[in-house]
């Protein structure tokens, strides 16, 4: 079992992850009315319906995100396609992120210094992951 030796600190850190996802997933499909009573400006009734809607999805993909790093978790050389996926969904989101208070000026809603130290630890948790990937995937 050379892959549950030299991928320890991955695995801790992908379960740690799959904590994070399922409780976010969790929170986003039970207590969206919650999360939007959060949201800065006037909603009408219409959009705090859609909106609830569009959370509670969001939710199941990130508990479903959260299943996959619990699974990857016990065999990091196996699951390589799913640390590969979620590096391409922190820099990935992390761009977004990056373009939405450029463009849209996010900082007006939400303050700009939080919204930096988001990236900036998306790209730092993008390298990490980058950097403890398995280098060679299992043969079968």
């Amino acid at each position: 079992m050379v892959s549950v030796q030299s991928y320890r600190n991955l695995s801790t850190l992908l379960y740690a992850l799959s904590v994070v996802e399922a409780l976010a997933g969790l929170i986003l499909i039970f207590g969206s009315s919650w999360v939007l009573s959060m949201a800065p400006g006037i909603l009408t009734l219409a959009d705090t319906a859609f909106l609830s809607i569009f959370f509670k999805a969001i939710g199941i993909l990130a508990l479903g995100l959260g299943y996959l790093l619990c699974v990857t978790a016990r065999d990091p050389a196996r699951y390589v396609a799913v640390i590969d996926m979620l590096v391409f969904i922190l820099i990935a989101s992390a761009i977004l992120i990056g373009y939405a208070l450029g463009a849209v000026h996010l900082g007006r809603y939400f303050p700009a210094n939080y919204i930096v130290v988001r990236i900036v630890v998306q790209v730092i948790l993008a390298a990490v992951l980058i950097a403890m990937r398995p280098k060679a995937a299992a043969r079968a």
